[in-house]
């Protein structure tokens, strides 16, 4: 004869359900994912430089109304660096030329900063939120919300349509961007000055072209990098001041220009940074996201023990006794 005692629990027995405890999981990992990815920004890259044709294979109109170009180069800090460090190879320019450019206090610290000194011109300029909106947008945004961000601020007409940055700014934007590029030092702050001279390029052209299409087109526009920066071969006269030397430099580049080897290390190098920044985000939201996760579960637990103890107490106890027959 066997005695078996029963626990039967008078609760709601979906609590401490294998399903449900499933499910909960489940909703927990979800969640904390959602919550993570949300809130941590993964670096990555909206621009990228690319390959070009030579300068005589491509037309100097559509290279004026495609392409940012540099503005002035006999104003560049770097041409003017090396125009008084002759003899010296462009990298070890560039290095220097970099470390003494810091030191001025030109160079930006962060976005924040860019943002600041973009939007400086007027408290209704804010170029640098329509830069960021044009890259998010530029191959699908339509001609009436483009013109809410050009001539409404929110929701309200603007006392003049937004504006690009003045001839100065430029110069300091694309010092900052050689200066990134040399570096680099943040692609942050380097993919901003890129969105912002874009939309500097846009809102002056715009005016020239029709068609939704057409507009897209100009918003996807790429910024030329000056060979005099990176060619070892090319001898460049630099003057402080924009008159002779600076019309044949730019005559020089009026045009996109196949990169040098300089210039494809130091951007394979950019690329191995931001590699290895995704990879310290990535590993630092997994310890993040197993830390969170213990801790639910840890919590999680003590409730379902709880709940299993209270469910132990609350049962009635039911003695079942089962009679066995011996056989002959």
């Amino acid at each position: 004869m066997t005695k078996i005692q029963i626990l039967r629990y008078s609760g709601t027995p979906e609590i401490v359900s294998s399903q449900n405890l499933y499910d909960l999981f489940q909703s927990i990992y979800s969640n904390i994912l959602k919550i993570y990815f949300m809130s941590t920004e993964i670096k990555n890259t909206l621009f990228r430089f690319v390959t070009m044709r030579a300068p005589e294979l491509v037309e100097k109109e559509k290279v004026e109304k495609t392409f940012v170009q540099h503005p002035s180069l006999g104003r560049c800090f770097f041409i003017q660096y090396f125009g008084d460090n002759p003899g010296i190879s462009k990298k070890t320019n560039l290095k220097n030329g970099s470390a003494y450019l810091k030191t001025l206090n030109t160079t930006f610290k962060n976005r924040e900063d860019l943002k600041r000194y973009v939007n400086f011109t007027s408290p209704e300029n804010d170029l640098f939120e329509f830069a960021m909106w044009l890259t998010s947008n530029r191959k699908k945004f339509t001609k009436e919300q483009l013109s809410d961000k050009i001539y409404l601020q929110n929701g309200v007409a603007r006392n003049m349509p937004l504006q690009g940055v003045d001839f100065e700014r430029k110069i300091i934007l694309w010092d900052n961007l050689i200066y990134q590029i040399a570096t680099s030092a943040s692609s942050y702050i380097r993919e901003g000055i890129l969105s912002v001279l874009a939309a500097d390029l846009f809102l002056q052209e715009m005016a020239n072209v029709s068609g939704t299409d057409e507009l897209r087109k100009l918003a996807q526009a790429r910024v030329i990098i000056p060979k005099e920066i990176f060619a070892e071969d090319i001898a460049v006269v630099a003057s402080k001041d924009a008159t002779t030397n600076d019309k044949k430099i730019q005559d020089a580049s009026s045009s996109p220009i196949e990169p040098t080897k300089t210039m494809e290390i130091t951007l394979i190098n950019n690329h191995l940074s931001e590699l290895k920044n995704l990879r310290e985000t990535t590993e630092a939201l997994e310890k993040r996201y197993n830390k969170e996760n213990a801790k639910s579960l840890s919590v999680y637990q003590k409730n379902y023990d709880l709940l299993v103890e209270k469910a132990y107490e609350n049962a009635e106890k039911i003695e079942k006794t089962t009679i066995y027959k011996k056989e002959k």
